[in-house]
Order: C-alpha cells, then sequence, then structure tokens
C-alpha cells in the first residue's frame, strides 16, 4: 500500500513539471512587452537569478537566450528600462531583466529564449544604446 502511495505521488510530480515544461516552451515564442520605470530597485527586489547566455536585436526585437534553475513551475518574466537616460552621445538607458519563479525549487537548468519589442525604448531624435544589466556590451537601438 505504501510503496503504491509512493508510485502515485511520484507520477503526479512528473507529470506536473512536465506541463509547467510545456507551458513555458510554448511561451517563449510570443514577443513580451517592455516597462519603463523610474525605480529599478522595486522590481529587483523579487527578481531571481537570471544567466544571459546570448542577447542581440533585430527590427526593434530584442532576443535574449537565458538560463536558469527551476522546472516544476512556470516562470514569467519581464524587461524593465529606466526612464531616466544618461547625457552622453547617444544616451544610454539602464534596462533589466526581472524573473519571476514563483517559488520554485527545483534545479533543473532550464534554457529559454525569450523576445521583447523594445520600442518603447527608443530616444526621441535618434539612437539610443540599452545598457542590459547581467551583459557586458551594450545594445544600439535606432
Amino acid at each position: 500500500m505504501v510503496k503504491e502511495i509512493i508510485m502515485a505521488s511520484v507520477l503526479m510530480f512528473s507529470i506536473s513539471c512536465a506541463n509547467s515544461k510545456r507551458a513555458e516552451r510554448k511561451a517563449m515564442k510570443e514577443i513580451l512587452p517592455v516597462v519603463l520605470t523610474n525605480d529599478f530597485s522595486s522590481y529587483a527586489r523579487n527578481s531571481s537569478d537570471t544567466q544571459i547566455i546570448n542577447a542581440f536585436l533585430s527590427d526593434s526585437i530584442l532576443t535574449l537566450n537565458i538560463g536558469y534553475s527551476g522546472g516544476c513551475e512556470v516562470h514569467s518574466f519581464e524587461l524593465i528600462g529606466s526612464k531616466m537616460t544618461q547625457k552622453s552621445l547617444p544616451p544610454v538607458r539602464g534596462v533589466m531583466l526581472i524573473h519571476h519563479a514563483n517559488n520554485d525549487d527545483c534545479r533543473e537548468l532550464i534554457k529559454q529564449e525569450l523576445r521583447f519589442n523594445v520600442n518603447k525604448f527608443k530616444f526621441q531624435g535618434g539612437g539610443i544604446m540599452l545598457n542590459l544589466k547581467g551583459w557586458g556590451p551594450k545594445i544600439e537601438l535606432h
């Protein structure tokens, strides 16, 4: 009897993890919006660890290849940009990826591609450089 209960529990756990993974893979095809804010700190406090593996821009779509620990819950992401820009030529806008892990305690390494429409980050009157936290080179946006 105990053996059947343990087997049923393991089966339920593995099914729930598989369903979460399918939902994440489906979500990565959509183009996500971005947010402009005056205060990064309120967002950063609630962000889970994420590694940015690659970042590139094409036609105002910023594609991020990321890695993080998880596998049992659906994770969500936001790209936050500062309303303030550095006064330089071209101007520079700070940008941060926010990761909502939803209390996922699983340790599987998940790799995912995220796409964001960064038109909202453009600067009136010319190009701008995006300084993405956790990614070395600045990203040029026209």
